[in-house]
């Protein structure tokens, strides 16, 4: 349950009050960030020191219960303080928080319409720049010379294929032409070879015959 600005106006000093009292919500229309950000350092560095101090009082507390007529501190006051400037805390940072966020989303919608200005400078750039209205006619003559010198680079190529080919064939048939007029004499030494044979054969024979 959250502490009321009456308790805090009761329990704490000027100073002390005065960090607590700018953490609401109808002082901080008027607050910014500088401020927010030191009251944040003051709020955490009090919320400790009534921390620590609420913890030694209920220690001390303990030991004076059992002693009569003595005073125990009010630890729970000491407890309360701490839970007022921790709530201060909280409301100070969650303020930060809200600003970044409006900052960020009005630097986004701040961005587009810059690139939209830079992207609207460059189409009437583009727009100026105009083509002139024989540009078209030389670079269809260009595309057009371009495509005859491929075609005649084909032609060229096809025509040395051909004639490679041809020399290929010329080639292969003089060396048949030469294999088979090689083979022609052999021919005719081996059959002649033969022949003598068979004749002397038939000699010696007749020689045979008429020595009987």
């Amino acid at each position: 349950m959250a502490i009321t600005r009456t308790f805090a106006k009761k329990y704490l000093s000027r100073p002390e009050f005065q960090i607590v009292e700018l953490s609401f919500a109808d002082q901080m229309k008027s607050l910014d960030s500088e401020t927010a950000k030191k009251n944040i350092t003051l709020a955490r560095r009090h919320r400790d020191k009534f921390r620590d101090l609420a913890r030694r009082q209920k220690l001390e507390t303990r030991g004076k219960k059992t002693q009569r007529n003595v005073k125990a501190p009010n630890a729970e006051l000491a407890a309360s303080k701490a839970k007022l400037f921790e709530e201060a805390l909280l409301r100070y940072e969650s303020f930060l928080e809200d600003k970044k966020k409006l900052s960020a989303k009005s630097n986004s919608k701040k961005k587009p319409s810059a690139v939209k200005k830079k992207a609207s400078n460059k189409s009437t750039k583009k727009k100026v720049v105009k083509k002139k209205p024989g540009s078209k006619k030389a670079s269809a003559k260009k595309l057009s010379v371009k495509f005859n010198e491929l075609l005649e680079k084909r032609k060229q190529n096809r025509l040395k294929k051909e004639e490679a080919k041809k020399a290929k064939k010329s080639k292969a048939s003089s060396a048949s032409s030469l294999v088979a007029r090689k083979s022609k004499p052999l021919k005719r030494n081996h059959s002649k070879a033969i022949n003598a044979h068979v004749g002397a054969r038939g000699r010696r024979n007749q020689a045979k015959r008429d020595s009987r």
